[in-house]
This record gives C-alpha cells, sequence and structure tokens, in this order.
C-alpha cells in the first residue's frame, strides 16, 4: 500500500459523511498497514470532527475519540489535531481560550503556541488539500522568512514542528501526490540527506528526496511523517546520564513514534539506536 493511500482512504471517508445522514464507521476506513494507519487515523478524526460539530450531529471532543479508540491514545495527541478541535469548537460558537490547550497538554504547548498564536485559522485536514490558502514562497530568502500558510516549491507548510539554529521542520501537504510529510528546510550545506537516506530500519522513518531551492541557497528535505512526539521528549533523560562522558556526535532514533528524522511506531521500551557521524 503507498502513501497516496492515506490521501484515498480520507476522500472516501469525507464522501462517506457528505452521503449520509448519519455518522459512518470510522474504523472501517484505516489501513491494515501499520506504517500508514497512526496517520490516517488522525486524518479522519479531523474530517470527523469538522462533520459532526458543522452538522450539530452528537459532536465529540478529542477525549472520547481516545477512549473508543485505544490506538489513538497509545502517543500523545499530535499539536494539529489539537489546534483543529480548538477551532472546530470556537467556529461551533463556543468560548474557548489557547490556554486552556497549552495547560492541558504541557507536551506540546511550544507547538500549540506557535499555532493558536497566529489567530487566523488554517485547515491542517488532507482533505482540504487545494482549498487551503497558500502563499507561493518565491521571495523566501532566509529561513526566519518562512511562514505557516506559505507554498514552497511542491508543499505547503501546514504547521511547525522543530526549529533549529539551522533548521525549521514543517508538517507539510506535498501537492503532487496529495500526502503528509515532514519538510527540513536548511541551508545547502554538508551531505546530511545522503547520509540519512542510508538508514534501513523498521523503526526509523524514511527519507523520500531532497530538493534545492535555486537562487536562494536553501535545501528541502522530505521525509516520511509520523505523529507522535519529538526524539528530545525521549532522549533528554538519557543526554543527562551521559553528560559527564565523551561522546561522538550521533543521531539518536528511538521507536517511539517522533514526528520527523525518528522512529515508527515499535516495541513499548526497545533501545536506542546509535548512528555514529565520526
Amino acid at each position: 500500500m503507498s502513501d497516496t493511500a492515506v490521501g484515498d482512504a480520507v476522500a472516501r471517508f469525507a464522501s462517506a459523511w457528505e452521503s449520509s445522514s448519519s455518522a459512518p464507521d470510522l474504523v472501517a476506513y484505516l489501513p491494515t498497514s501499520p506504517a500508514l494507519r497512526r496517520v490516517t487515523l488522525v486524518e479522519l478524526v479531523k474530517v470527523d470532527l469538522e462533520n459532526r460539530w458543522l452538522r450539530g450531529d452528537h459532536p465529540k471532543r478529542l477525549a472520547q475519540y481516545c477512549e473508543e479508540l485505544p490506538e489513538l491514545r497509545r502517543w500523545p495527541l499530535p499539536p494539529d489535531l489539537l489546534y483543529e478541535e480548538f477551532h472546530i469548537r470556537r467556529r461551533s460558537g463556543e468560548s474557548v481560550e489557547a490556554s486552556e490547550y497549552t495547560q492541558n497538554f504541557p507536551g506540546q504547548a511550544g507547538q500549540l503556541d506557535e499555532l493558536l498564536g497566529t489567530g487566523e485559522y488554517q485547515s491542517t485536514s488532507l482533505h482540504h488539500g487545494e482549498k487551503t490558502p497558500t502563499v507561493y514562497a518565491g521571495s523566501v530568502a532566509t529561513l526566519d522568512d518562512l511562514e505557516v500558510g506559505q507554498r514552497i516549491d511542491d508543499f505547503d507548510l501546514m504547521t511547525g514542528l522543530g526549529r533549529g539554529a539551522f533548521a525549521r521542520v514543517f508538517l507539510a501537504r506535498q501537492r503532487s501526490l496529495q500526502r503528509l510529510v515532514a519538510v527540513k528546510i536548511s541551508q545547502d550545506r554538508g551531505t546530511e540527506p545522503q547520509t540519512l537516506a542510508q538508514f534501513d530500519h523498521d523503526y526509523i522513518v524514511r527519507v523520500f528526496d531532497q530538493r534545492l531551492l535555486a537562487g536562494r541557497d536553501l535545501r528541502l528535505l522530505y521525509m516520511q511523517y509520523v505523529p507522535g512526539e519529538p526524539c528530545s521528549t525521549w532522549s533528554a533523560g538519557y543526554v543527562r546520564r551521559r553528560r559527564t562522558r565523551a561522546a561522538a556526535p550521533c543521531c539518536w532514533m528511538r521507536s517511539t513514534g517522533p514526528w520527523w528524522a525518528g522512529a515508527r511506531s515499535g516495541p513499548a521500551n526497545p533501545p536506542f539506536v546509535r548512528r555514529s557521524r565520526r
């Protein structure tokens, strides 16, 4: 099953909502492939949330979805899903503040602050596709010029997933294939894409390809998107224990479902995978 199957499943579920007077069975549209199941589940919940709240057809909160769908609560809820619930409640007339979400979900507070602080709603749902307003970022010259809502090459930047001194990472929709990917945008330096592309393991996300932005000295590295927590959440404790010992630069990955350059869902407590870059 290809990654475009996610978009196909979401489109079929949305069509079922449009042609039915009652809520379709969300679980019936989930793929059997473990690699696609969670990201598809998150996208199906977004469609279900919107239709239930805007139609007034037994609206649900994310807590109810977690009770009914145990695999949804296996990892912390991704910020883009929390963002959708926040805005669908507002669009339905509820009075809701961003602080409710940042306080209830402290692990995602940083991303939620960035998402909910923009004020203007921009759908993160894969189903909305071309309906999402985007701006072609032909004038982007530096990393600081990047903003959620822009279009960079073939990608619509939907939400921020992380940033560092030399790169920014976004959840993005790839227009040509209608799939969700994680896009890392950095200066065109070094051989990181070639290095990451050599990794082949069930618990490490796939690197799809890279693109260079002509005339702007920027590189886009796009890879498989897996909802979950960032690697830093899981590696922080280990790093603290190793602080007094010298170590070669390396890439830490664990099968707990981080958003990008991390690992897919796997055993409950697997060991870290250490890739030395020396």
